[in-house]
């Protein structure tokens, strides 16, 4: 792959216009764009509210079809999360993701019911620092959790991982997931803030730690200097 390749952006936004205008402008200058949580519950409320957005909704989706990153992270009991991978085949996204703590059942579900796409594991989400994961999943840590959910999430036939870059370090100590393809949020690059991330990493580091591609959204679709200059700049940081 070419530097550019492994780079997808979060089209992290509840406008549809905004988020057209981010593929338009960014199309064929890297690998793909990531749409979420935030962009389908919202624009599905204004699709029914205003139907003059289909158009650019219908726009959107034909540009990035074959490079989207369905972003929904599927987390429930497995008929109905291998229902929702079914309603994706009609898109055949090129990949979606289910949480790995959703249990075997259902990321085999997930996998059963993929069509053409990729799934994708999400172990533990970036937002979780060691305290949060201290506290909240009984007394365990990052270095803990990860390779253990990716472990079991690749057992159960997932086609690579989502994990923060500073977490490839304890899955690749795992000679069964060195080679599986890991998809890391959690970017930034060296002139970005950090935002609400806890456990993050430049291109650069996440690159050189194992990540196959990388998820960066606000240092690219909120530069002053317009997202096309981001991404050469990202580039150039990588090089």
């Amino acid at each position: 792959m070419e530097p550019k390749d492994r780079i997808y952006v979060a089209i992290d936004t509840n406008d549809v216009k905004k988020a057209l205008d981010l593929v338009e402008k960014l199309s064929g200058k890297v690998g793909g764009f990531k749409l979420g949580l935030e962009f389908f519950t919202s624009v599905l409320i204004q699709l029914w509210l205003d139907a003059s957005l289909q158009y650019h909704f219908d726009r959107l989706m034909s540009t990035v079809r074959a490079n989207l990153f369905w972003d929904g992270k599927f987390h429930d009991i497995p008929n109905t999360v291998g229902g929702a991978a079914k309603g994706l085949e009609p898109l055949a996204p090129r990949f979606f993701n289910v949480h790995a703590s959703a249990g075997t059942q259902a990321i085999k579900e997930a996998v059963r019911n993929k069509g053409g796409s990729k799934v994708l594991a999400v172990t533990l989400l970036t937002s979780f620092d060691e305290k949060l994961s201290y506290d909240w999943f009984f007394h365990q840590v990052p270095r803990d959790i990860v390779p253990h959910w990716a472990s079991l999430a690749v057992d159960a036939g997932v086609d690579g991982l989502v994990c923060s870059p500073a977490d490839l370090e304890h899955i690749n100590r795992n000679e069964k997931l060195v080679h599986v393809r890991k998809m890391t949020p959690g970017i930034r690059p060296l002139w970005s803030v950090k935002g609400d991330q806890a456990r993050i990493m430049t291109p650069k580091q996440a690159l050189e730690a194992g990540a196959t591609w990388m998820v960066i959204g606000r240092p690219i679709t909120e530069c002053s200097d317009g997202p096309e200059k981001a991404v050469e700049r990202i580039l150039e940081e990588i090089s």
